[in-house]
């Protein structure tokens, strides 16, 4: 019998650890934002989930489009993909995405990529102040787009 609270004692201890390391106060430098992309290209529709890890210095991506043609970059150097400042139009911070066709007219896109901890600190606290956009060779200007916070 004291084995079994013994035993049951420290799963629940186990436990209370676990959900403290998933608490919100744990992912204070990690925000996830699920976006549903629309814009320029009225063919065209897409989502993407993207994590900002502020502490790492870090955005993570997962980005699935179509019907808008090969994800192309705006100019030389540059992605297809970026998260834009919203006042400027500026990129803040260049995915760099590679995108695959994974079915007709269907890309696709992950990674992850470094940027400045000071400015994804800034994406956190005013995300509304930035939006996602997909460029094509069409649309330079970006097919698709959507604000962060949505």
């Amino acid at each position: 019998m004291r084995r079994a609270t013994a035993v049951t004692l420290g799963l629940m201890a186990l436990l209370a650890t676990l959900w403290a390391f998933a608490s919100p106060a744990a992912a204070a430098g990690r925000q996830v934002f699920r976006l549903t992309l629309t814009g320029a290209d009225p063919d065209g529709s897409g989502t993407a989930l993207v994590k900002v890890k502020s502490q790492k210095g870090e955005v993570c991506y997962r980005i699935r489009v179509q019907r808008i043609g090969e994800p192309h970059e705006p100019a030389p150097g540059l992605g297809s993909a970026h998260i834009h400042l919203l006042s400027t139009g500026g990129i803040a911070v260049d995915l760099k995405a590679q995108f695959s066709e994974v079915d007709d007219d269907v890309f696709v896109a992950a990674g992850c990529v470094d940027a400045d901890q000071s400015l994804l600190r800034e994406i956190r606290r005013n995300p509304d102040a930035y939006y996602l956009n997909i460029h094509t060779m069409e649309f330079p200007g970006g097919a698709l787009q959507a604000p962060l916070a949505s």
